[in-house]
């Protein structure tokens, strides 16, 4: 064999070794040039989703329309994937990402490409690396991407409760159900108009997260609830928004069940002061009158309309002036005023009218309300002589509790010039009231100027409800029981009916500082106590503290704790100090909080013998220290340039928490092979081993790095690097090598010239290098063989 035929035969040798191992492969023609690479992920199995890069070259030297692209083999296009090709243009290139789902069997894939006549076609034929077959037989066609989307449910514990007008941090547990890993997952409560929340931040949603298969996660978000919802149980439609690992979208509705508590006072209106401007109306004259309005309510009133309604032309009328008015808001347990321009008929011969104010409002939240008040008008008839006293109301409750006591007082001023006897002022109502003073008062004798003031005690009644009571006074002359002169008042009652004026105590917020505690941790709970009733104080409480399973301590203190007091709607803070064990499990654990109290009376039980007691629980989610070890990279500290070598490095997950979505990489100043390894979710006390091969492109010291990156349990991302180094030294030089032939006058070889001449030198170069191959091959074979038997 020649000098030269030999060289050419061993560089081929070489170059075909070095092919095996690239992921890079090609077809061409005279039409089409196609290469390929697949986005390695690590092993792929059966029903496994991965992507192969595919690239176009048109050297046809003309355009190609309607290209098509069709793959047979061992791997099926992804369904809903468009492969088609309106054009390619004469000498450019075209890139498609194809998903390709893996049958279970062998490793071909072949890719058939050709435009619309079907003349011009290549077929590109290759093999994908670490498939992992599991014996079934290989199949061709679409697949069902939903197995690969992963499912999940939702956990609340007990159902949750909101209190209408406030703010609340939800916190519930969503679990993976499936195999496949979720990410950038949210939770997404539909705030519609039928929903009892507000639509609070565009979009009532929970932070993204990463879930692993089969794992769960805490996760929480914060929810306002109307201040107008009524109490009861809603069905609420949630939204479960994520992506598979390879960024495919998909949204899956639920529905939750949420319990309501509304112990808002609903707005409501009344009469809280008339004023006349010439003290009385008067036949024949014209005045103002204005009505002052008060929201006795909780909730502000907006977009008032106010329509005084019952006038009439031979009673009362308006002068110059309109019947309706408007009042931009009145907030709760606040005041407005309107006025109207009047005359009176100067044939009234009454002492007194009734007319009607018509309100149309609106809460702070759009619900809409129309309420009636009455509005009584007392007028002046000559010679009665009942006019010529002034009436004011100097004590008289905002508003009165059903069982409660209150008192009306009132001072009445003789205006004329004489000294006025045998008077009878009466008080009536239209509500249930208890009188504990008598309700008539005789007046004997007030003089000219004098002012007297009168008193009355009254009860409201225990099944009074909430509303607007009107109350009168009358004054009448025990000479002439013809002629009287009433006094409207109203009193508001705020009744709970009943069953919302037991007291209520409730964990309304509780902070830890941070998303999770790790197991061995000590932290602070501060904890919010909110007593939810609008009538009635707590006191006396006792708190009693646990967890589940023990999980945490109390630190420095004991496991319960007293509250003296919380009154009505009013708020209380404590914190504790507390310990995670050392051996939790990552999940969620609750903190329970245990409360017997009484109401401000020193009761122990309600009215129905059932005692005050209250169980609140605290959602604590848990996780462990991560712990990832990681051996000594396999690397030779001296190697020849130009030469591949296969560097490897096992590696431990020494703590008790899954590393989810982990990706392995090298890096350096050296070309890398095979560089990306996916583990996916690296379970607690499990072992990789992870290789790669690497090239010194150059001579001299080379450095690199093995980079670790995964997540926690809350998805935050981590990540660990080992550095290695190693010296590239030259090859040896080969342009002197002699070659058995390479003599003058050719022929045979002469035996004592072997002998003596024989190259030692690039016979022991090529057998090095066909050792190196076989080693490189040698181990790729057997890592594979011990991650199909660890599957």
């Amino acid at each position: 064999m020649k000098k030269n035929q030999f060289r050419k035969l061993l560089v081929v040798f070489i170059i075909s070794i070095m092919l095996l191992n690239m992921s890079v492969f090609a077809a061409e023609n005279d039409t089409y040039e196609v290469t390929g690479t697949s986005e390695e992920t690590g092993s792929i199995r059966e029903g496994d989703v991965f992507i192969y890069n595919l690239t176009i070259e048109n050297k046809s030297g003309g355009d190609l329309t309607d290209v098509a692209i069709s793959i047979t083999g061992d791997f099926a296009v992804v369904s809903g994937a468009n492969l088609d090709i309106a054009t390619i243009v004469a000498g450019n290139t075209v890139e498609r990402a194809i998903p390709l789902t893996y049958s279970g069997s062998g490793d071909d894939l072949n890719i058939l490409v050709q435009d619309a006549s079907g003349v011009d076609s290549i077929l590109f034929s290759t093999t994908i690396a670490n498939t992992r077959s599991t014996g079934s037989s290989s199949s061709s066609g679409d697949t069902n991407t939903d197995k690969y989307f992963p499912t999940f449910s939702l956990d609340f514990g007990s159902t949750p409760t909101f209190y209408a007008g406030q703010k609340k941090t939800l916190s519930f547990e969503i679990e993976n159900t499936s195999t496949y890993s979720g990410k950038d997952v949210q939770v997404k409560i539909i705030a519609d108009d039928d929903s009892p929340f507000l639509d609070i931040n565009n979009g009532l949603l929970t932070n993204k997260t990463t879930i692993a298969g089969n794992d769960s996660k805490t996760v929480s978000m914060t929810v306002e609830t109307k201040a107008g919802a009524k109490s009861g149980y809603y069905t609420v439609p949630v939204e479960i928004i994520s992506k598979n690992v390879y960024g495919v979208s998909q949204t899956k509705e639920r529905n939750i069940q949420v319990e309501v508590v509304n112990n808002n006072v609903l707005p409501n209106v009344v009469i809280s002061d008339l004023k006349i401007k010439n003290e009385i109306l008067t036949p024949g004259q014209d005045d103002t009158i204005l009505l002052e309005l008060k929201n006795i309510g909780t909730l502000d009133i907006k977009n008032m309309n106010v329509s005084l309604e019952g006038t009439k032309i031979n009673e009362i009328t308006l002068v110059a002036d309109s019947s309706e008015k408007q009042i931009k808001s009145i907030d709760a347990k606040k005041t407005d005023f309107v006025t109207f321009n009047v005359n009176v008929s100067d044939k009234l011969d009454v002492d007194r009218l009734e007319l009607t104010l018509k309100l149309d409002y609106f809460d702070e939240n759009g619900g809409s309300y129309t309420q009636t008040v009455p509005v009584y008008l007392d007028i002046l008839q000559q010679g009665s002589g009942l006019y010529d006293y002034g009436f004011e109301v100097t004590s008289l409750p905002s508003a009165v509790v059903p069982g409660d006591e209150f008192k009306i007082k009132y001072n009445l001023t003789n205006n004329s010039q004489v000294t006025q006897e045998d008077l009878k002022l009466t008080l009536s109502s239209d509500g249930n009231f208890v009188f504990k003073s008598q309700p008539i008062i005789i007046v004997n004798e007030i003089a000219a100027g004098e002012t007297q003031s009168f008193e009355y005690t009254l009860i409201a009644n225990k099944d009074m409800v909430s509303n607007n009571y009107p109350t009168y006074i009358t004054l009448e002359s025990l000479h002439n029981s013809d002629v009287s002169r009433k006094e409207y008042l109203g009193v508001f009652v705020s009744g709970e009916n009943n069953k919302n004026s037991k007291p209520k105590i409730i964990v309304d917020n509780y902070s830890f500082g941070k998303d999770m505690i790790l197991a061995g941790e000590t932290f602070d709970l501060e904890v919010t106590f909110f007593n939810t009733s609008n009538t009635m104080g707590i006191q006396n409480a006792k708190v009693s503290i646990s967890s589940d399973e023990g999980a945490f301590v109390p630190v420095n203190t004991s496991s319960s704790f007293y509250i003296e007091n919380i009154a009505v709607k009013e708020m209380y803070t404590h914190t504790m100090t507390f310990k995670a064990k050392s051996d939790l499990n990552v999940r969620t654990y609750n903190i329970i909080a245990d409360i017997e109290y009484e109401d401000s009376n020193g009761n122990s039980y309600d009215k129905s013998d059932n005692p005050y007691v209250a169980n609140e629980k605290m959602a604590i989610p848990v996780m462990q220290e991560l712990r990832l070890e990681v051996e000594e990279i396999n690397v030779p500290e001296m190697m020849p340039v130009f030469q591949p070598y296969e560097i490897y490095v096992e590696f431990f997950n020494m703590g008790k928490s899954p590393l989810e979505n982990m990706m392995v990489t090298t890096s350096g100043d050296f070309e890398v092979t095979d560089g990306k390894f996916f583990v996916g979710s690296f379970n607690a006390g499990s072992n990789e081993y992870y290789s790669c091969t690497i090239m010194a492109m150059e001579e001299g010291p080379q450095e690199g790095v093995i980079k670790f990156e995964y997540e926690d349990a809350v998805g935050e991302k981590h990540s660990f690097e080992k550095t290695f180094a190693f010296e590239a030294f030259p090859q040896p030089e080969q342009t002197d090598m002699e070659f058995p032939g390479d003599f003058e006058g050719g022929g045979e070889f002469p035996m004592e010239e072997e002998t003596k001449g024989f190259p030692w030198i690039p016979v022991v170069i090529v057998i090095v290098i066909i050792g190196v191959v076989v080693v490189v091959i040698k181990k790729k074979v057997q890592k594979k063989k011990e991650m199909a038997l660890d599957e």
